[in-house]
C-alpha cells in the first residue's frame, strides 16, 4: 500500500505511518520489525523512527539511513530526544541548513543550539581566515610588482627579501593561481637588485666608507637576521631605519679597532666645497641641499672620483633619511626609543665613520646631538608613562570583569575591543603580563556571547520577520514609519549582542524597504513646509518691497490740520482735502457741548465703508509733500499677512525663530504707523460724538438735524479705526443722532396725523381685524363691532381709500374663513358625539335583545359615559336620544322586548322617504313601499320635485331615524347600510 499511488491509497499510507508512529512513540515496535521497516521504506520511516522511537538503538539505525541535510533538519526540528538532535546537528554541514535547525533548538535544547552557533561561527571565522590569505597574498603579489616600477632605492633589497619570505610561508593553495604572475615580477626585480649592486661595487671600488653602504646593502638581501626583521617591520619606512642602523653599526665596528688615535686631516680639493655647503644646512633642510649637491657633483669629475666626497655624501644621507618622515619622540614607547638611541648614537660615532674630516661644526650634526639628549631625557618618562599605562590597563581589566558579572555584554565587548586595540599597540615587553588577562576576557566574553545569542536571537529574529511583514500590511504611510520606528526602537532595547551584530544587516536591509513607501510621502510633507517657509520668505519680502515704496506721513489731529489749509484753493488733492476738513471741523463746532444717551429707532443705518485713505480728514498732508497713502490698503495688506502666515504655519516643526523675527520686524512699521493713524482717527471721531451728544441733548429743531446730517457725512470722511473700537463708538454716535432724528420724526407725524385721525383709526382696525384672523377662534360680536365703525368712518382721502379698503376686505375675508374652519369643526364634533351616543344605545337595545351579550354593570357604565365628554349636541337630537336611552334602559331592568316588527317597518319607511328625498333606488323588497310612498303623495298633491329645502328634509329625516327604536339583530346591519347609502356616508 505504501508504494501504490492514488488518492484513495496515499490516505490510507499516511494512516499506517501515523499508527506506525504511535506505536514506535510507545515502544511498542521490535527491533527486528524495526530493521525490517528500514530495509523495506527507508526513505519514509527513517525522520519518524528516528525522531519517535523510544529505543535509543532504532533512532541511531533510522539516523544512518538520512543522507540529505534537509532530511536531517526534519529530524532536528522533529525529535523529542536530545541525542539524537546532537547526532544530526553534527552531521550538518551547510549554512542554511546550520541555520534553519539552530531556529528550532534554539528554545529547546541549548547544548545542541550552542554547538549549531559554534559550527556556524567556525565557519565564518574560516571563510574570514580565507579572505584574509588572499588579501595577504595580492598584497605582496602587488608589492613585489611594485618593486619592478620606478627608481630604484637602496631599501627596495629589504622589501624583496621580506615579499620573497612571505611568499614561501603562504600555503601552496592560495597562491596557485598567482605564483606565475610572483616568479616573474621577482625575476625582474632580482635583475634590478643586481644592477644596482654591480653599479656600486664599481663607484665604490676604492672607497671603503662608501662600500660599506654597498656592503650593507648587500647583506640586507642576504643575512637571514635582517630578513627576519624586515618582514616583521609593518612599514617601509622602518626598513629604511634598519637598513641605516645596520650600515652605521657595520660601519662603527668594522673600522673602530683599525683607527688610530690621532687621525691626520684629510686633504682633499673636492671636498672643501662640499663641507663648507653642508655645515650651515639643517636636518629639515639636508635632503634638498644633498639633492643640490649631489647634481654639481655629477657634473665635477674630480668631486665624483673623490672617496671622500662620496663617504661625506653617504654620511649626509643617512642621517637625512633617519628623520624622513619626522620621528615623534613624545608618542615612541620604550623599546623603539632605545632602538633610536642606538642608531642615533651610531651616526653620532663620526671618528669611526668619517675619519680624517671634521664635520663638528656642521649644524645637522648638532641638531642630531641635541635629537640624542632629547631621546635620553625621553626615554624614563616614556618608560613611567609605559608602567602607567600597564597599570590603567589592568585596571580596566578589573573593569571589564564587573561589566562581565553584569552581564553586560555590549559594553563588555566594546571595552575588550578597545583593551585588543590597545595592546596591539604595545611592546611585547609591556604585553608580558596582559596576555593572559585578554586571553581569560575573551573566553568569558565568548561564553557570554553564547548565552545572550541563546537568549535574544529568538527575539531578534522575531523581530527581522516583523519588520519583513510590514510592506504587506498597506499601512498608510505615518503608520507605517511608525511601525518602522516601534521595530528599530524594539531592537535598540534589546541591547548589542553577538545575535544582533549577525542579523542587524537582515533587519536593515528589511527596515530599508519597509521605509521606502514612506519617503515619497515624506518628501511630500517636506515640500510642503519648504513652499510654506517659501511663501513666509515671499510675504516678509512684500513688506519690505512695500515698506521701502511706502511714504508714511506724520499724523496731524482735526484742528491743526483745518489751521494749515489756509489760502486759495484750487483743484489739487491737498486744497480739497484742507478745504473738506475745515468744513467738517466748522460744522462739529457749531454745537454746544452736552451729553445724551437715547436708543436709536428710525435712525439712519450704519455708513458706508470709510472713503479711500487718500482723503482722510484726521490727517492732512501739507503742500509739496505728496499724497497720503492708502491706509485702508495698508490696513488690508497687514491683515491679508498676518492671515497668509497663519495659514503658512508649520504645525510639526519648531518655528524658525530669525523668520518670524523677520515677519515681525517688517510688520512692526505697518502696524506702528497703522496704529498712529488709528489714534487720531479715533480722535477726530471722539470729537463728532461730542458734538453730537451736544445736539442731541439740547432744543431739537430742523437746523439741528440739519447739523446731524452734516455730522454724519463728516463721520463717513473720516478714516480706519480699530474695528472694535470703531463699533462702539459708532454705537454712541448712532444713538445721539438717532435721538435728534427720532424726534423730527415724531414731529412730522403729529404734523401728518393731524386731520387724518379717521385714516390712522381704519388702519388700527385692519391690523385688529388681521391679528384676530391668525387665531383659531374669533369673537363674531368684536368682528361686528369692529366692521360698524369702519363703515361708520368718514370718507377717506383718494390717496388712502383705494387701499384701505382693499385691506379691509382682505381682513374681513380672513375673519370669514376662520368662522368657517371653526363651524365645520363643531359640526364634525357634534357628528362624532351623536354617534357615540347612539353607539351606548346600541349597545343597551343589544343587551335587551341578547341578555347574554351584556353585563351587570352595562346601564351604569353607560349613564357614566354618556356625559363624559365636552362636545354636546343640539337640544332636539340630545331629547330624541335619551329618550330612545331611557327606552332601552327600561326594557333591560323589566326585562321586556320592544316591537321589533312595528320599529322595522317604521325604520323601513323612513329609509323610503330618505331615498326618494336623496334619489337613490330602493332595494327590491321594498319596492312597494316606494311605489305606495310615491302614490300617496302624488294623491296629497306633491312630488319630490316640489320639496323646498332637500338639506333639511334629509336632517329632519335623520332625527326620526335616530330616535326610531331597535330592530333586530338580523337585519339592523342591511338597513343601516341603506341608511348610510342615501346619506352618502
Amino acid at each position: 500500500l505504501l508504494d501504490v499511488s492514488g488518492d484513495q491509497v496515499v490516505t490510507v499510507a499516511d494512516a499506517a505511518e501515523a499508527r506506525l508512529t504511535l506505536k514506535f512513540t510507545q515502544g511498542e515496535v521490535s527491533d527486528i520489525a524495526a530493521r525490517a521497516l528500514m530495509r523495506s521504506h527507508p526513505s519514509r520511516l527513517a525522520v519518524p523512527i528516528a525522531a519517535h522511537s523510544a529505543i535509543a538503538e532504532q533512532r541511531e539505525e533510522a539516523l544512518k539511513e538520512v543522507n540529505d541535510e534537509s532530511t536531517l533538519v526534519m529530524v532536528v526540528q522533529q525529535s523529542r530526544f536530545h541525542d539524537t538532535r546532537m547526532q544530526a546537528a553534527e552531521r550538518l554541514k551547510q549554512h542554511d541548513s546550520l541555520r534553519a535547525a539552530l531556529s528550532a533548538v534554539r528554545s529547546r535544547d541549548k547544548v545542541v543550539a550552542k554547538q549549531l552557533q559554534q559550527t556556524l561561527d567556525a565557519a565564518a571565522s574560516a571563510e574570514a581566515a580565507l579572505i584574509e590569505r588572499r588579501h595577504a597574498v595580492n598584497t605582496t603579489l602587488n608589492q613585489v610588482q611594485a618593486l619592478t616600477e620606478g627608481v630604484w632605492t637602496p631599501q627596495h633589497g629589504g622589501r624583496l627579501l621580506a615579499a620573497r619570505e612571505r611568499w614561501v610561508k603562504f600555503d601552496q593553495a592560495d597562491t596557485r593561481d598567482h605564483d606565475a604572475a610572483f616568479q616573474e615580477a621577482l625575476i625582474t626585480a632580482e635583475s634590478r637588485l643586481a644592477e644596482f649592486q654591480a653599479a656600486q661595487q664599481e663607484k665604490s671600488a676604492v672607497d671603503p666608507a662608501t662600500s660599506v653602504t654597498a656592503d650593507n646593502q648587500s647583506s640586507v638581501a642576504d643575512s637571514p637576521s635582517h630578513t627576519s626583521q624586515s618582514a616583521a617591520a609593518p612599514t617601509a619606512q622602518t626598513s629604511a631605519d634598519n637598513n641605516v642602523d645596520s650600515a652605521a653599526q657595520a660601519s662603527t665596528q668594522s673600522s673602530s679597532a683599525n683607527i688610530p688615535d690621532d687621525i691626520p686631516d684629510v686633504e682633499d680639493a673636492a671636498l672643501t666645497p662640499i663641507l663648507e655647503a653642508l655645515a650651515p644646512t639643517s636636518i629639515e633642510d639636508l635632503t634638498a641641499r644633498l639633492g643640490e649637491l649631489e647634481v654639481g657633483i655629477k657634473a665635477d669629475s674630480a668631486a665624483s672620483d673623490s672617496t671622500h666626497v662620496k663617504s661625506v655624501m653617504a654620511y649626509g644621507q643617512s642621517v637625512a633619511v633617519l628623520f624622513d618622515p619626522p620621528y615623534e619622540v613624545n608618542k615612541a614607547r620604550p623599546g623603539a626609543l632605545q632602538t633610536r638611541i642606538k642608531r642615533v648614537s651610531a651616526l653620532l660615532d663620526v671618528r669611526a665613520l668619517l675619519p680624517g674630516i671634521n664635520v663638528s661644526e656642521h649644524q645637522y650634526l648638532a641638531e642630531l646631538k641635541a635629537h640624542h639628549a632629547v631621546l635620553e631625557d625621553r626615554l624614563g618618562k616614556a618608560k613611567q608613562e609605559s608602567s602607567d599605562r600597564i597599570k590603567a590597563t589592568h585596571r580596566q581589566f578589573a573593569a571589564l570583569s564587573g561589566i562581565v558579572k553584569e552581564g553586560k555584554w555590549g559594553p563588555a565587548n566594546s571595552m575588550l575591543r578597545r583593551l585588543q586595540k590597545k595592546l596591539a599597540a604595545m611592546e611585547p615587553a609591556e604585553r608580558s603580563s596582559l596576555n593572559d588577562k585578554l586571553t581569560r576576557a575573551e573566553k568569558q566574553l565568548d561564553e557570554m556571547a553564547d548565552w545572550q545569542d541563546f537568549a535574544a536571537r529568538p527575539k531578534l529574529e522575531e523581530l527581522c520577520v516583523a519588520m519583513e511583514a510590514l510592506p504587506a500590511q498597506e499601512l498608510a504611510p505615518d503608520a507605517l514609519a511608525k511601525q518602522v520606528r516601534e521595530l528599530q526602537n524594539t531592537w535598540k532595547s534589546l541591547g548589542v549582542s553577538r545575535a544582533s551584530n549577525d542579523l542587524w544587516s537582515r533587519f536593515k536591509t528589511a527596515g530599508d524597504t519597509a521605509y521606502e513607501p514612506c519617503k515619497a510621502w515624506f518628501d511630500n510633507k517636506q515640500k510642503e513646509r519648504q513652499e510654506k517657509i517659501d511663501a513666509k520668505k515671499k510675504l516678509c519680502a512684500d513688506l519690505e518691497a512695500t515698506l521701502l515704496t511706502l511714504d508714511l506721513p506724520p499724523v496731524a489731529p482735526v484742528a491743526d490740520a483745518a489751521a494749515e489749509s489756509s489760502g486759495e484753493p484750487d483743484e489739487s488733492v491737498e486744497n480739497v482735502q484742507a478745504t473738506q476738513t475745515a468744513e467738517v471741523a466748522e460744522v462739529a463746532e457749531a454745537a454746544p457741548v452736552d451729553t445724551a444717551n437715547v436708543t436709536v429707532t428710525d435712525a439712519p443705518g450704519k455708513p458706508a465703508e470709510p472713503l479711500a485713505a487718500s482723503q482722510p480728514v484726521a490727517q492732512v498732508r501739507p503742500e509739496g509733500t505728496g499724497v497720503a497713502p492708502d491706509w485702508k490698503a495698508v490696513q488690508r495688506q497687514v491683515n491679508n499677512a498676518k492671515r497668509e502666515w497663519s495659514k503658512n504655519r508649520v504645525h510639526d516643526r519648531k518655528p524658525d525663530k530669525a523668520l518670524e523675527a523677520r515677519f515681525s520686524a517688517a510688520l512692526k512699521p505697518f502696524e506702528t504707523a497703522l496704529a498712529t493713524e488709528y489714534e487720531a482717527n479715533a480722535q477726530a471721531k471722539q470729537e463728532l460724538v461730542d458734538k453730537a451728544a451736544a445736539l442731541a441733548g439740547g432744543d431739537i429743531t430742523q437746523h439741528t438735524a440739519n447739523q446731524a446730517k452734516r455730522l454724519l457725512s463728516a463721520w463717513k470722511l473720516v478714516g480706519i479705526m480699530r474695528r472694535k473700537q470703531d463699533q462702539a463708538m459708532w454705537e454712541t454716535f448712532n444713538g445721539h443722532l438717532g435721538t435728534i432724528f427720532k424726534h423730527q420724526h415724531q414731529v412730522e407725524r403729529q404734523k401728518q396725523r393731524a386731520g387724518l385721525e379717521h385714516v390712522f383709526r381704519a388702519k388700527d382696525i385692519i391690523k385688529k381685524l388681521k391679528q384676530m384672523s391668525r387665531g383659531d377662534t374669533l369673537d363674531e360680536a368684536e368682528v361686528q363691532s369692529l366692521s360698524t365703525e369702519f363703515q361708520a368712518l368718514a370718507e377717506f382721502p383718494e390717496r388712502d381709500k383705494k387701499f384701505l379698503l382693499r385691506d379691509y376686505r382682505q381682513a374681513l375675508d380672513s375673519c370669514s374663513r376662520v368662522q368657517e374652519n371653526a363651524s365645520r369643526k363643531r359640526v364634525k364634533a357634534e357628528y362624532v358625539e351623536r354617534q357615540r351616543l347612539v353607539s351606548l344605545c346600541e349597545q343597551l337595545e343589544l343587551a335587551v335583545e341578547q341578555p347574554d351579550a351584556g353585563t351587570d354593570t352595562l346601564a351604569d357604565d353607560c349613564l357614566h359615559a354618556w356625559d363624559n365628554s365636552e362636545v354636546k349636541v343640539s337640544a332636539d337630537v340630545s331629547a330624541l336620544l335619551l329618550k330612545r336611552r331611557d327606552a332601552a334602559m327600561a326594557h333591560l331592568a323589566k326585562g321586556t322586548k320592544p316591537d321589533y316588527t312595528g320599529n322595522e317597518n317604521l325604520r323601513r319607511d323612513l329609509l323610503v322617504r330618505m331615498e326618494v328625498a336623496a334619489e337613490v333606488d330602493t332595494p327590491p323588497e321594498d319596492k312597494a313601499r316606494r311605489m305606495q310612498y310615491q302614490l300617496q303623495h302624488l294623491q296629497e298633491g306633491m312630488t319630490s320635485a316640489a320639496l323646498d329645502d332637500k338639506h333639511q328634509v334629509m336632517a329632519k329625516l335623520e332625527q326620526e331615524w335616530l330616535a326610531a327604536g331597535p330592530v333586530a339583530r338580523a337585519v339592523q346591519d342591511s338597513l343601516h347600510s341603506r341608511f348610510l347609502a342615501a346619506y352618502k356616508r
